[in-house]
């Protein structure tokens, strides 16, 4: 009887979120996460805001909730649930309102980039 050697190497994935963390995973091995320094945008938007308030003062957040299927935006109950409430409503996981908020927050700072680069150029 003779055994054969396995030459194939184990399959190495990678993943990464959109807050910078890395999930490394080989086929023998646990996985592993590193996070990356991401620099995190002011905080407009917070867990605890209602969602009417958010979609009235940053209107491109709006777009953000419904790319993650928060469709709840126009809701009679968006004046009174907060982000966090409305999320939870919608089964998403603690670590996805994590990202949605980030991504909500980089949003609106590039949206208050580009208002601040359109005012500079029609003063010049």
């Amino acid at each position: 009887m003779t055994l054969q050697k396995s030459t194939s190497k184990p399959k190495t994935t990678v993943k990464k979120s959109a807050t910078g963390a890395r999930t490394t995973t080989n086929s023998k091995k646990k996985p592993t996460t590193t996070t990356t320094k991401v620099k995190a945008a002011p905080q407009h938007v917070t867990r605890d805001m209602t969602l009417g308030d958010v979609v009235q003062k940053h209107p491109i957040a709006a777009f953000v909730m419904m790319s993650y299927g928060l469709h709840c935006i126009g809701c009679h109950v968006s004046a009174y649930e907060t982000v966090e409430q409305g999320c939870r409503g919608h089964g998403m996981p603690e670590h996805v309102i994590d990202e949605m908020v980030v991504e909500i927050n980089n949003a609106v700072e590039a949206e208050k980039r580009r208002s601040a680069d359109a005012s500079r150029d029609v003063k010049a």
